[in-house]
């Protein structure tokens, strides 16, 4: 199972961003949304500069309608060059005004 991997990529490299962001997509998309923010920020923490790290923890918050947040770090994730996050950032403002 998917979670199995996760964690055994977590475990030879618990300080990777990739794997904290990977696991904290995973989770929050299959909604244990408390872990997958963990993971997230972790994610985050290790790796500021990552624009997947911030693109997922904005996708997080915009999935939980968290949009302030959704947005800072979606807008961090696009000045880093990530190419989704204009999108996502386009859904944020129709969302937030819904």
């Amino acid at each position: 199972n998917a979670t199995f991997w996760y964690r055994k990529a977590l475990e030879l490299s618990p300080k990777a961003s990739v794997s904290h962001w990977a696991f904290g997509d995973f989770l929050s998309c299959t909604g244990n949304s408390v872990k997958g923010e963990f993971h997230l920020t972790k994610a985050v923490e290790l790796e500021k500069e990552s624009p997947e790290a911030h693109f997922f923890l904005g996708k997080h918050y915009l999935r939980n309608e968290s949009f302030t947040k959704a947005r800072a770090h979606l807008e961090i994730a696009e000045s880093l060059g990530h190419k989704g996050a204009a999108r996502l950032l386009g859904e944020e403002f129709e969302r937030s005004w819904s």
